[in-house]
């Protein structure tokens, strides 16, 4: 199938990658000039591991290509993925200025009913209101069709993002539509998924759930801090006690390292887009603010055990070996480092 992608940061550019790697046809769009011309270069602007490799191949074979021209984009296209920037406004919510540009241009250039998905992490009701959007822009624009907009989140972890994504452990599409549905199972039919991971519900379910994933394994980080910083004072050791509760399978091994807290550009990000959606709705948050009080103060930790053992650091050299919130990638948004 044609598929486009608007926006080619993580998320776009490695899943235009994957669905091009089992031979769907793949045009990524995007406004930075600059990105656009480095990947037609075969530069990739981003380090992921795996990923070079399956855009080189993908790029040579003719079914992944890269433009900033929406004309040339929307082409005879079967589906828009929207995998555009949602950071933090001022005030903690999610900004969705990109968003609703990439539906602007989506209503300008369409010239039929297209199924639009949105990738990108959203507060919980916006897919409806996209939807109303593009509707009332393409027909204030006089076009006489209307296209769907479901909801489909990206579970990708920085730095095994290729193999999170030809190997899901669950796709949700978010969507009520029984034909857009049927269009997305077409769509992942080549990652040869099992009934059981395939997950259907209302848009506004699966935009809940990728909030609550994010922050469910943001508290697993910070409460293992906690621990840690407990674990100092009676003399015991966090990382025997990391592989005691992790052993037990209700609570698993995943997200049980202690250290300076969480970054990247989604678990900050994300707690204070909740924490802006709870608020707005008249609802008190206090665990997720502990999460995010937690990890605030996590960082200041190693400060003051540097602080206990020089006495003074005043011309005091240090090396910082790896800036990135995570190993394997070169993220540093918001990274504790």
């Amino acid at each position: 199938m044609k598929i486009t992608i608007i926006g080619t940061g993580y998320v776009g550019l490695v899943s235009a990658a994957c669905f091009a790697k089992v031979g769907h046809t793949v045009t990524c769009l995007d406004v930075d000039h600059a990105k656009i011309s480095l990947l037609n270069e075969g530069k990739i602007p981003i380090y992921e591991p795996g990923l070079e490799g399956i855009v080189s191949s993908s790029f040579a074979n003719q079914n992944l290509f890269f433009t900033i021209d929406p004309a040339v984009a929307f082409k005879d296209l079967d589906i828009a993925f929207l995998a555009v920037p949602t950071q933090s406004a001022k005030t903690g919510e999610a900004d969705l200025r990109h968003l609703f540009s990439a539906l602007d241009t989506l209503s300008t250039h369409l010239d039929k009913k297209t199924l639009i998905v949105i990738k990108s992490t959203v507060p919980v009701g916006t897919t409806l209101k996209a939807k109303t959007y593009l509707k009332e822009a393409l027909h204030h624009k006089g076009k006489s069709f209307s296209c769907d907009v479901a909801f489909n989140p990206e579970f990708l972890k920085e730095g095994c993002a290729i193999k999170d994504f030809m190997k899901p452990d669950r796709i949700i599409f978010g969507s009520s539509d029984e034909g857009s549905i049927d269009l997305l199972k077409n769509i992942y039919a080549p990652f040869h998924l099992e009934d059981e991971k395939t997950l259907i519900m209302k848009p506004s379910s699966a935009e809940m759930t990728k909030y609550a994933a994010n922050v469910m394994l943001a508290s697993r980080i910070s409460l293992m801090n906690e621990f840690a910083n407990f674990c100092e004072k009676v003399d015991a050791d966090i990382e025997d006690v990391k592989i005691g509760i992790g052993s037990d399978p209700r609570i698993g091994p995943q997200f049980l390292n202690a250290g300076i807290g969480f970054g990247g550009s989604c678990f900050p990000k994300d707690i204070r887009a909740l924490k802006a959606l709870m608020h707005e709705n008249h609802l008190n948050c206090p665990m997720i603010e502990a999460i995010e009080t937690v990890n605030h103060n996590q960082k200041n930790i190693l400060y003051k055990k540097l602080k206990a053992h020089f006495e003074k650091l005043d011309g005091k050299t240090f090396t910082l070996l790896g800036l990135a919130f995570k190993p394997d990638t070169d993220d540093i948004r918001e990274a504790p480092a």
